[in-house]
């Protein structure tokens, strides 16, 4: 129980997160379990430390896969699980998280013995190009989702970068379904992003389900004065689309 003293005091509060039971539960976990994580947490605060005002912020210190529940280790279904690293990262930056930390940065999950990337490395890699320090994170909805897709299937996110460049980041969790897909923007000044050549990072599998590497190519937005950007997504794969201030 939080004393009234300790709350009187309390700068922030610190989290762990272990998530997932089997591989096909994990890839729901970002979006199912991190809002409602913040959304509780900030009640239980309030409810305990009711002279406390404003929003305690919170960082996430230890967080990644529940590997006591399920084995994960290269090269089984690596690629889903990047893309839960990917999701959760954007998902922690939306709820606003202080900091972030994955459990383990030297083992087979980030940075293997030998350094090489792994698949957590390569989804906050992902993350890294959505949105840093200092930048403001905006809602993104699917304007036009793919028939194909189920809700939940298909994850977005975007952010307006410090310097109003912007960017967007969709997360599909589909093993066989391609996503042809038109993101809505809010917040997005009309004509004042779009259109204009950006970049493209797409951190997509090989060999059917394996992690494969992020790479980067120019894009053109293909809109006029909108709020929207389309964007063709492979399947198990994150993509994230740059475009700088026009």
């Amino acid at each position: 129980m939080l004393s009234a003293a300790t709350c009187s005091a309390m700068d922030f509060g610190v989290n762990h997160w272990y998530a997932g039971s089997s591989f096909a539960d994990l890839i729901t976990r970002p979006h199912t379990d991190i809002p409602k994580m913040f959304s509780d947490l900030a009640a239980k605060v309030k409810a305990r430390c009711t002279t406390k005002t404003g929003t305690i912020p919170l960082a996430v210190t230890e967080w990644g896969p529940n590997t006591l529940n399920f084995k994960i280790m290269p090269p089984a279904s690596t690629q889903l699980v990047g893309l839960f690293a990917a999701d959760s990262y954007a998902q922690f930056m939306e709820q606003g998280a202080i900091h972030t930390d994955w459990l383990e940065l030297h083992n087979d999950s980030y940075l293997g013995e030998t350094d090489m990337a792994q698949w957590g490395y390569k989804g906050q890699q992902m993350a890294g190009y959505l949105a840093n320090g200092g930048d403001a994170m905006v809602t993104a909805t699917l304007e036009t989702p793919p028939a194909a897709f189920a809700s939940g299937v298909l994850q977005t996110h975007a952010a307006k970068h410090a310097d109003g460049s912007l960017s967007v980041m969709v997360v599909n969790t589909s093993p066989t379904e391609i996503a042809a897909a038109t993101v809505k923007i809010t917040g997005l000044t009309a004509g004042s992003n779009l259109p204009c050549v950006g970049t493209r990072y797409t951190y997509a599998p090989v060999n059917g389900d394996n992690a494969g590497t992020v790479t980067a190519a120019p894009i053109f937005s293909g809109n006029d004065a909108t709020n929207q950007v389309s964007v063709q997504v492979p399947a198990y794969s994150v993509v994230v689309v740059a475009f700088p201030k026009s």
